[in-house]
Formats: C-alpha cells, structure tokens, sequence
C-alpha cells in the first residue's frame, strides 16, 4: 500500500488531543510521518490508527513502530 496523494488524513477520525502539545493545524503530515504514527499508535483509537494506515500506508506504519530509532518528535514546521 502507498501513501496518500492527500495532504492530511480525515481530521474527523483524529482526536485533537492526541497532539495536545502543538498546533494541529500546523502539523507537517508527510514530513512528520514517523513521529505522528507514533503519537497515535501510542495514545489513539482504532478508528485514529486506522485512518493514519489509511494515509501513510500500512508498510509505512509498520517500518516506523518497528524502528528502534528515536528522534525528538517535532510535528509541525518551525517558522
């Protein structure tokens, strides 16, 4: 499966909450994938995990919750 030619997921299946420390609306989606798949494997709901499958693609999903490799997740683009 590929990522999505879209430039968000379906906000209505992504609790807000989830990314309480940010502006949502400046989340970066394609460039920040690792460290929102981990923000919503970690903390969402099934219907926020299947939504963010839906996007990336579930190779993609899979590659990053397999990945021992952590970074300091930053979600949007500094101005």
């Amino acid at each position: 499966m590929q990522q999505s030619s879209k430039l968000h997921p379906d906000f209505s299946k992504i609790p807000r909450f989830l990314f309480w420390d940010t502006n949502f609306d400046e989340i970066d989606w394609k460039n920040k994938s690792t460290a929102v798949i981990r923000r919503v494997f970690e903390r969402g709901n099934e219907e926020a995990k299947l939504e963010i499958e839906k996007f990336y693609g579930k190779d993609l999903v899979i590659n990053v919750l397999n990945s021992n490799k952590i970074k300091p997740m930053r979600l949007h683009i500094n101005k």
